[in-house]
């Protein structure tokens, strides 16, 4: 398995504190690790209704909430289908750049696609 640990600031930003605050992330990411490898599901649920949420989660929702957007935009990758092509395949993500130039040699990552409910939805705002 592998841990992600995903860090946003709005204090210390200067370059002087990055190594602390890395050092300091990480120490307290391996004391989640410990109690969060063990846990059953592994992966978080679609939606936050049956999770019991604090007001310390807050960054957890906005970074959700961001994933969320990045799906609506066509922009999530489709797991399934990268696990199915086993490591066999190399993709390539994709930018601006990819649909300017055509000839690319790797394809583009699977892409999770919104069903035509879920794209009008959005469309209804």
């Amino acid at each position: 398995s592998a841990v992600y640990l995903l860090c946003m600031r709005n204090c210390y930003t200067d370059e002087k504190y990055d190594d602390n605050v890395v050092e300091r992330n990480g120490y307290v990411a391996q004391q989640d690790v410990v109690i969060v490898e063990k846990l059953h599901p592994m992966l978080t649920p679609d939606t936050n209704t049956k999770e019991f949420m604090l007001p310390a989660d807050k960054c957890i929702l906005l970074y959700r909430e961001s994933m969320k957007e990045w799906e609506n935009n066509g922009w999530k990758i489709d797991i399934d289908a990268v696990a199915a092509s086993g490591q066999k395949v190399a993709y390539a993500i994709p930018s601006p750049g990819r649909r300017e130039q055509k000839g690319w040699v790797l394809d583009e990552i699977p892409l999770v696609q919104l069903s035509d409910e879920e794209a009008a939805d959005l469309a209804a705002g």
